[in-house]
């Protein structure tokens, strides 16, 4: 459900030629995705090598796409043109070392910064993993946060039945 409403969101947003933020690559999957949506711009971010090198990977064919790549924590962003969609997907690299999450105190920071970098209107979708301990710890601490930010709207999409299952936060920067 996550995914689907992601991708929704995603597509009926971004416009031809904006820029675009996927915060926590991973293995690309997302990053895929979000280049055929033909943004000006990609900038991708992960604090794993391998990461990066799956991402590259499943983009290498992409041949005019402006991707960026930044070995660094979402929570580390350099001077960007203004951003339209900013792309978290937490919790850790499923063919990686599960012990290497996204931490807390880390994507709270990252959300700051990136309200900073989101253009009037812009989105932000973060898919959250409550299955795992640093996952619930992460998910609760959002669900706190997300309604203390001003300027923006907030809705979270979840299974009511179960709560351990992934779920999606989007903000909408309104000015």
């Amino acid at each position: 459900m996550h995914l689907a409403k992601a991708h929704e969101f995603w597509s009926s947003h971004v416009k031809p030629g904006d820029h675009i933020i996927d915060a926590t690559c991973g293995n690309g999957h997302d990053a895929l995705f979000l280049a055929n949506l033909s943004p000006g711009s990609l900038h991708l971010f992960d604090i794993q090598p391998e990461a990066l090198a799956a991402t590259h990977h499943r983009l290498f064919h992409l041949k005019d796409l402006n991707a960026h790549y930044y070995l660094a924590s979402h929570e580390n962003f350099p001077e960007l043109p203004p951003i339209s969609l900013i792309v978290y997907n937490l919790g850790y690299l499923p063919t990686a070392n599960k012990a290497i999450t996204t931490c807390t105190s880390s994507t709270l920071r990252s959300i700051k910064s990136a309200l900073t970098l989101l253009k009037p209107g812009g989105m932000i979708t973060i898919t959250c993993y409550p299955g795992h301990l640093e996952g619930e710890d992460e998910s609760n601490a959002l669900k706190k946060f997300i309604p203390t930010l001003s300027n923006c709207e907030s809705y979270t999409y979840f299974f009511t039945n179960n709560l351990k299952n992934p779920f999606l936060i989007k903000i909408i920067k309104i000015n």
